[in-house]
């Protein structure tokens, strides 16, 4: 189906066909309107009362005897933006999206009521007010609309009989008691609204009318009475029946009426100026006539009686032009008159009646005319404006029915939970009234679950309500017939393309090598004139065409922005995977086997040595400093002679250079003699270390460097973009990365994260990092003062991009950053690589997150994880931050002193603080990846032998982390998997010190009281806050519940526990937990509704009291 883009390029097309001028203008007008609700519901977004939203895209898992689908098992590929959410328009899923926050942990539902219907009491409370005033509104309008005809009736009954009826003093009376207290009331209710609200000018004139109503009654038989002036002003509370405007502009029946008052209304605002104008016009006018007038009417000629009457004087003059004007008098009858004036003032009389007729009179139809047309373009926006009102209205009402639906408020709708809720026939009713059809329960809860994760989250609930609301459409039926015509249309391309495919990858296939090659060696050459070729046969290619200028820029590109603000953004990094393409088409060299990489398998230390360092060292400003001693046998290199950093133990050399200048110094006949290099460098970097190799040029070795000095070096960061940029998260990998592998883990990131290419801000060493100036970057001894610091410390998380051998676990920097984020507990932790899902044969990018993502149910985030690699969370288990490699080993020093917050590692206290950080530091990193792996672990088996060399087991892992104070892990839905003996492996990794323990089991079938009580014996003393979901765990019964509230801290704050739809739980095991509950209990909230109570409370009193 088109998109938006064609959609305008068709309706341009249109507007050319003169032959389809209706068609165009429609689609015109429809795409404007568009614009105008996506720029409007922009603004509204955050009036809109929804607490939750937009679930991620999964994939779904087999059936279960349930119409929902187990995390654990097997899944076909999620609907991801597709279903219903793909068909909602762009300016409803902005309102949905816009309201993303972040999640709240399990259990924090704010929750109002005795009973958790806020449908039920709040929501139907306002309807049946909403109702009232309507009710109130109606009446009222039929007492104005009654008033006003008897105000008639009165004054034709006096007019005629010459007296007031005696009825209507008793009716007047009445009305003003009425209008009194109608204002009094609304006074009461709308408080300042009243003065400062949208109906202000309103209630101003009920004020004025009423009070005059109330001032005609108190001098009714008052001598003032008798003033003709104030009897008239009585008159002007028929002006009262404006009130009915307010009415008449919520129905559309009397749309063309508003059009007709409001184009009144705006050219009020218009017609002072015209006024001014006409006014203007005719006294210049009558000052000439009058002047060519008056002198013969104080003679006593014949004949000029009309023209003396109409332009004796001044205000006569006046008043017959203005009669012209408004066709009060016919102008033809004064000209027959006029026969004997002088010939200038018949001119100007015509001059006046030319403009007043023809120009004037035009002016102020065509004014009358486009004003019309703006009132009815403005009648339109507010029609717009209502539905937009309405469709807001049904969100929100659709928003408190999840919250409703959603009994442990974890932000996902189980089948259990949504079987309780419609149990109740009070909530038939309510969806049946928004023309929702829920005859079909289980068919209902199929469509709305769209990506299939067996939960309904908010956001497909919302999708799903607006898509179903009312019955199908024409338009519904022929978008089906649409998209089966243009799936038939693809699949017949697709079969093409592959046809075309097997066609080529023939003729390929029947090429000899050499051949191959030679057709590739003659494509490298046909560029020769743009590249330059060295004598090690590996070509330098020119800076890509999208950030290329001329070579002298390349001085002027450094900027003073501070090194954590050298972020990339995700466009800029999806700019640098182009550029990689482009740069390496002929194919880039490794540098230390020499071989050719293929294009996919580029990475950073490619790119740095072939593309980054030669482009970010302007040309002529680097130097090397080297030995010289003037010999017969070893001349100064000239200009454009190429050197090389040789180093013996890569096939490339370190860097390579074009010379292009040189400077003495010194005594060259001695041994202190200098000899310095001015550089254009084209590949790598030159160093003054012996371990990289000395400089040769030809034959000559003139040893290793002095000194190697880059003078207004810049980051690749500044040769892409020249504006500051704080990153939102920090990059953590290795430079062996394929950057195509690594640009698609960030944008995958920055998909699940609900991030625009320009908010998805990442901080990337390679890019941030002035690469000729690392010594600056990095700092001497302090840490703390280093690039890599100060960006962590700005940033709001870690980003960790893990390559399939996890090498980042093996680096002492990336080593170093885990550590800062883990001990951060503000500090988010996201893990993303590339690997292979089930059923799946390419690689797509799998993302770990600590914690839950914006608008994300526990529920998605466990189907989210489902296909990360094992391996590399046995990694993640196994690593020791402390074994981490650095290339400078002064860099591990630095980073262990920091770790230990000691300078000196030699001493005894050092060393334990070292030790106590570090082992710290790793049981909450093995503590953290085993919270993260248990489902995967659970649904196989591997709980107490992850690794399967019965070495791993989590529970131990879990339990090793002393320190940690808070854990949450969902479970839910893992059917077949979460059993008896797994939840007793889960209770006894408990760690010891929690003060916060949030488990969900929500639809867990076969876990018994067994489980109950595992859980109840391991909780500790300091335990504050208990979250338990048991939701649809059917086989749970008193016993189970009368454990868990045996085992009841007594410094227990908060309790949550949900138990909705165990049907085996009764009075029994909730006598027992109200009789157990802890003295010093804050906050209670529990969830029994299916059970043998069938109620669900909120507050600890109102469970005590039953």
């Amino acid at each position: 189906m088109p998109g938006p883009a064609e959609r305008r390029s068709i309706t341009k097309k249109w507007d050319e066909d003169s032959s389809l001028p209706t068609t165009a203008k429609l689609q015109e007008l429809l795409l404007e309107h568009e614009e105008r609700l996506k720029a409007h519901f922009e603004k509204l977004v955050d009036k809109l009362f929804l607490q939750q939203v937009l679930g991620d895209s999964t994939e779904h898992a087999g059936k279960l005897s349930s119409p929902v689908h187990q995390p654990g098992a097997d899944r076909i590929s999620s609907k991801s933006t597709k279903g219903y959410q793909a068909r909602v328009p762009n300016y409803v899923r902005q309102m949905v999206d816009g309201t993303l926050t972040k999640p709240a942990p399990l259990g924090n539902k704010v929750r109002t009521g005795s009973s958790i219907n806020s449908w039920s009491s709040i929501e139907h409370g306002a309807r049946r007010m909403k109702n009232f005033w309507l009710v109130y509104d109606v009446s009222i309008m039929l007492l104005i609309f009654v008033y006003a005809c008897l105000m008639g009736v009165n004054l034709q009954w006096t007019s005629s009989t010459g007296k007031e009826p005696q009825w209507a003093r008793h009716a007047e009376l009445a009305f003003c008691i009425v209008f009194s207290l109608d204002l009094m009331c609304r006074v009461g209710v709308e408080r300042l609204l009243f003065v400062f609200g949208p109906m202000r000018w309103w209630n101003l004139l009920d004020s004025v009318l009423v009070g005059m109503m109330v001032v005609s009654q108190i001098t009714q038989e008052s001598a003032i009475q008798s003033i003709s002036g104030l009897r008239t002003l009585r008159l002007l509370r028929v002006l009262r029946v404006m009130r009915l405007a307010r009415y008449f502009a919520k129905w559309p029946q009397f749309r063309q009426l508003r059009i007709l008052v409001a184009s009144i209304g705006e050219s009020l605002k218009v017609m002072v100026w015209l006024v001014l104008l006409a006014f203007s016009i005719i006294y210049i006018f009558s000052l000439i006539l009058t002047e060519g007038v008056w002198p013969s009417c104080h003679v006593e000629t014949g004949g000029q009686e009309l023209l003396c009457h109409r332009f004796g004087t001044l205000a006569s003059s006046m008043m017959t032009l203005f009669q012209i004007l408004y066709n009060g008098l016919l102008w033809g009858i004064l000209w027959d008159a006029m026969e004997h004036w002088d010939w200038f003032f018949l001119v100007a009389f015509l001059m006046y009646v030319s403009f007043s007729m023809i120009i004037l009179g035009n002016m102020m139809a065509s004014f009358l005319y486009s004003l019309q047309k703006k009132v009815s373009k403005k009648e339109k926006e507010n029609l717009i404006q209502s539905e937009i009102e309405s469709k807001e209205e049904f969100l929100q009402q659709m928003s408190a029915v999840f919250r409703d639906f959603d009994q442990n408020g974890n932000g996902a709708i189980s089948w259990t939970e949504f079987q309780i809720a419609l149990e109740d026939q009070r909530m038939h009713a309510f969806l049946s009234s928004l023309e929702l059809d829920i005859s079909d329960a289980i068919g209902l809860f199929q469509v709305l679950d769209s990506d299939g994760t067996g939960a309904i989250e908010h956001s497909e609930f919302l999708f799903g309500c607006l898509r179903l609301r009312g019955g199908a459409k024409a338009m519904d039926m022929v978008r089906v017939q649409m998209e089966q015509e243009w799936m038939h249309s693809a699949l017949l391309q697709m079969r093409s393309t592959l046809h075309d495919l097997h066609r080529i990858a023939t003729f390929e296939s029947r090429k000899t090598a050499s051949s191959d090659s030679n057709l590739r060696m003659d494509h490298a050459m046909s560029d020769a004139s743009e590249n330059e070729q060295s004598e090690w046969g590996v070509t330098s290619l020119a800076i890509p065409r999208l950030i290329d200028s001329s070579p002298m820029l390349n001085v002027e590109l450094r900027t003073q922005i501070p090194a954590e603000e050298r972020a990339v953004t995700l466009h800029e990094l999806k700019r640098i995977s182009s550029n990689v393409m482009l740069e390496s088409r002929h194919g880039w060299a490794d540098q230390r086997t020499g071989e050719r990489v293929p294009t996919a398998a580029l990475n950073l230390y490619h790119f740095s040595y072939h593309h980054i360092l030669p482009k970010t060292a302007p040309p002529g400003q680097l130097t090397l400093t080297l030995p010289w001693r003037a010999s017969g046998s070893v001349s100064i290199p000239r200009k454009g002679q190429q050197v090389h950093q040789v180093n013996e133990h890569a096939a490339l050399p370190n860097a390579s250079a074009f010379v292009t200048h040189t400077e003495v110094s010194g005594n060259s006949s001695e041994s202190d003699g200098t000899l310095k290099l001015h550089l254009r460098l084209t590949k790598g970097r030159f160093t003054s270390s012996p371990d990289d190799g000395s400089i040769c040029a030809d034959d000559s070795d003139f040893g290793v460097p002095i000194e190697v000095v880059c003078q207004n070096s810049f980051s690749y960061k500044e040769l892409l973009s020249s504006e500051p940029c704080r990153p939102a998260w920090y990059c953590s990998h290795w430079w062996g990365e394929p950057i195509v592998s690594f640009v698609n883990c960030c944008q995958r990131h920055a998909h699940l994260r609900h991030l625009e290419d320009s908010e998805a801000t990442y901080w990337v060493c390679g890019y941030a990092n002035r690469q000729h100036e690392l010594e600056l970057e990095i700092g001497a001894d302090d840490i703390m003062a280093s690039s890599f610091y100060r960006a962590l410390q700005v940033a709001s998380g870690l980003l960790l991009i893990l390559d399939k051998e996890a090498k980042p676990f093996s680096r002492i920097w990336c080593d170093y950053e885990l550590y800062a984020a883990i001990m951060d507990s503000d500090k988010e932790l996201d893990i993303v690589t590339m690997a292979t899902a089930s059923r799946r044969h390419q690689a797509t990018a799998q993302m770990l997150s600590k914690n839950l993502l914006a608008g994300e149910s526990a529920v998605a985030k466990s189907v989210r994880e489902q296909n990360f690699p094992l391996s590399l969370l046995q990694h993640g288990l196994q690593v020791c931050l402390e074994d981490g490699e650095a290339t400078v080993a002064k860099d591990k020093q630095t980073i262990l002193s920091a770790m230990a917050n000691h300078t000196d590692l030699t001493s005894d206290d050092a060393r334990r603080h070292l030790q106590e950080n570090l082992k710290r530091a790793n049981a909450t990193l093995h503590s953290t990846f085993a919270i993260l792996a248990w489902p995967q672990a659970m649904q196989r088996g591997l709980l107490q032998d992850f690794k399967q060399d019965g070495e791993l087991k989590l529970p131990e892992v879990l339990q090793a982390d002393a320190d940690r104070q808070s854990l949450e892990l969902s479970l839910a839905h893992f059917q077949d998997s979460c059993v008896d003996s797994a939840v007793k492996m889960l209770a006894s990794g408990l760690p010891p010190n929690l003060t916060e323990l949030r488990l969900s089991f929500e639809g867990c079938k076969r876990i018994t009281d067994a489980s109950l009580s595992s859980l109840g014996s391991r909780f500790g003393a300091n335990l504050k806050l208990l979250y338990l979901d048991f939701i649809g765990c059917s086989k749970l019964t008193d016993t189970g519940l009368i454990a868990v509230a045996s085992s009841l801290p007594a410094g227990l704050e908060e309790l949550e526990l949900h138990f909705a739809g165990c049907t085996g739980i009764g009075s029994a095991g909730v006598n027992s937990l109200r009789a157990k509950l802890p003295r010093g209990l804050q906050s209670f909230n529990a969830t029994f509704k299916g059970t043998g109570i069938n109620k669900n409370f909120s507050t600890k009193a109102e469970f005590v009291s039953g």
